[in-house]
């Protein structure tokens, strides 16, 4: 094999271990009727901090735009609330509602055994190695 070849073999096993994992989440997920973005930002809020939307953006790998369409859903649906920043009016915190609690916490069970799931497929140390790897890459 090319080594071109090779970079088209991994960027495909890439996207199709993202397809995959993407598929498994959205079924774990979809008896809250959460897709995987929401969810993604109920965990980063489910500490009780607020986050700027700039900060929440980058937390939850999305631009600002479809962060925001997200958090209008998601204000609709009662997860989470906006707050003006007492520091500084200028910025906008959104927190994360009781109701949103309730939603991150009903699949947190769920969410944990597909992890193990995934882990268990790999193994202790391929899971080790694969997450030295692909951080290697995200960063």
């Amino acid at each position: 094999m090319s080594e071109k070849a090779g970079y088209a073999e991994l960027t495909d096993l890439l996207a199709k271990a993202y397809k995959e994992s993407h598929a498994g989440l959205n079924t774990v997920l979809k008896d809250q009727n959460l897709p995987i973005e929401q969810w993604r930002i109920l965990k980063s809020l489910s500490n009780g901090q607020g986050r700027s939307m700039g900060d929440l953006a980058q937390e939850v790998f999305m631009t600002l735009s479809a962060l925001s369409k997200n958090i209008d859903k998601m204000v609709t649906r009662a997860l989470v609330y906006r707050i003006q920043d007492i520091e500084d009016q200028r910025r906008v915190l959104v927190h994360i509602s009781q109701f949103g609690v309730d939603a991150f916490n009903a699949v947190q069970q769920d969410m944990q055994e597909y992890h193990l799931s995934l882990t268990t497929r790999l193994g202790k140390r391929g899971t080790r190695n694969l997450t030295r790897l692909l951080r290697t890459i995200a960063d």
